[in-house]
């Protein structure tokens, strides 16, 4: 009987595997190199920012244009009228003479006007609307590339560990052929050694796609159509402190910028409310005149001059407008409750959303110290299921089932201590106002 002990290999020389998918996914043709550039490519490419300023400047022309209805309004014209057809009387034709020029210059000033004056209020509180509400998209943006951009260095990680996991893989096969060719391993546990090497090619396969697809996600939030990476001097350590120089930490949920601007909505839907009611008061303006007429004989003017010139006031007061009033306070007030209540569901929305996210900074925190504990264990359970395969006393089902675990297990870590981040990081964008 043989008794010889079955060979061994030396675990400190593991063979040097090469597999042409240990290269790694092509990097990105554009990388951010700092979150500076993040913000400063979210300012200049943003659609969303740009229709927020845009609408800011809608806003801000139409409480121009509301203040103008209060302001003098100074008109000037003139006409050249010459007859075509005229008739014979005496020495000269009828109408004498054919030809006839008139210039006028036309002023008005609003005395009372009630409902011009309390527009101009109104429009102002609708500038305001805008103005908050570009201050919540700035918010709302820099949360979204902040999060695709830790996204981009999360995958990129997996796809690393994915990658030294099939190295692993292909060691450990190779390992399984050697001892199968010297008898100390048999054509199964070569199978179980391929078959987790295919597993590995597969979840690689998969890594690497959600590598491209967070690229594209980062590069849509930055304003481009192509993926962008991220440069690997960034930390997301940085991203912490260039978020607390472009965002304030608010000390109440009601100073949110998005709750702020459903306040003053509010407010303008009120004021929308009262302003029918200054339609039904008589309006008085100042009108004066100032006209020229190329008369033939100006003693048949009113003053015996070709210059005429008049002041006087204006009286107005609309008694009946077919309705057009009743409607608009019909309007105005359905448009009243519908902004409080959009007000009282933004409350609820983002109580809700606070609630959440600092509820999910304790769960992710609990999350990756689980996740830190497995990963340990199945550090050590792998190491120690490969020194007994190795020596020949282990099973191919134990090593490859431990190597299969430290794998989940070292990306679950890694995804876990990212999630721990991005909770972090809504929670602080939660109570915080931002200007990128």
């Amino acid at each position: 009987m043989d008794t010889t002990a079955p060979p061994t290999l030396s675990p400190d020389v593991l063979p040097v595997v090469k597999d042409p998918m240990l290269e790694p996914v092509a990097p990105a043709a554009n990388a951010v190199t700092s979150w500076k550039d993040v913000l400063r490519l979210v300012h200049q490419r943003s659609t969303a920012l740009h229709i927020a300023a845009a609408d800011v400047d809608q806003a801000s022309a139409l409480e121009r244009r509301a203040l103008s209805s209060a302001l003098p309004t100074l008109t000037v014209g003139g006409s050249l009228n010459r007859a075509l057809a005229s008739e014979a009387s005496g020495a000269y034709p009828i109408p004498h003479p054919p030809t006839t020029v008139t210039a006028g210059l036309n002023f008005d000033q609003p005395l009372v006007n009630l409902s011009a004056w309390y527009s101009v209020g109104t429009a102002t509180e609708r500038t305001k609307v805008a103005e908050l509400s570009q201050k919540d998209v700035e918010r709302t943006l820099l949360a979204t590339a902040a999060q695709a951009a830790v996204g981009v260095i999360t995958a990129n990680r997996v796809a690393e560990s994915n990658r030294v996991s099939l190295a692993s893989d292909l060691s450990t096969l190779d390992l399984t052929k050697r001892r199968a060719a010297l008898g100390a391993a048999t054509a199964v546990d070569v199978l179980r050694a391929a078959q987790e090497v295919a597993t590995a090619r597969a979840q690689l396969v998969n890594g690497d796609e959600s590598l491209r697809q967070a690229r594209e996600t980062l590069g849509a939030a930055l304003g481009f159509t192509a993926g962008w990476g991220v440069s690997t001097n960034l930390r997301v350590e940085d991203l912490e402190r260039t978020t607390g120089s472009a965002c304030r930490s608010i000390g109440s949920l009601d100073l949110r910028s998005d709750l702020l601007s459903a306040e003053h909505n509010v407010r303008a839907a009120q004021r929308d409310r009262h302003a029918v009611d200054y339609l039904y008061v008589p309006t008085l303006d100042l009108v004066s005149a100032l006209g020229y007429t190329d008369y033939l004989y100006p003693q048949s003017s009113a003053n015996g001059s070709l210059t005429q010139w008049t002041v006087g006031a204006q009286l107005k007061w609309t008694l009946f407008d077919g309705g057009d009033r009743y409607g608009q306070s019909r309007y105005t007030d359905a448009a009243e409750v519908i902004a409080r209540e959009q007000l009282t569901q933004k409350k609820r929305d983002a109580s809700l959303q606070l609630t959440q996210a600092d509820r999910a900074v304790l769960v992710a925190q609990e999350n990756l110290d689980v996740s830190t504990e497995a990963r340990d264990i199945a550090k050590e359970s792998a190491r120690l299921s490969r020194l007994a395969f190795i020596n020949g006393n282990g099973t191919s089902f134990d090593l490859v089932d431990s190597a299969r675990r430290l794998r989940e297990a070292e990306i679950d870590l890694l995804i876990k201590q990212f999630q721990v981040f991005q909770a972090r990081l809504i929670a602080y964008l939660s109570r915080a106002n931002c200007s990128i």
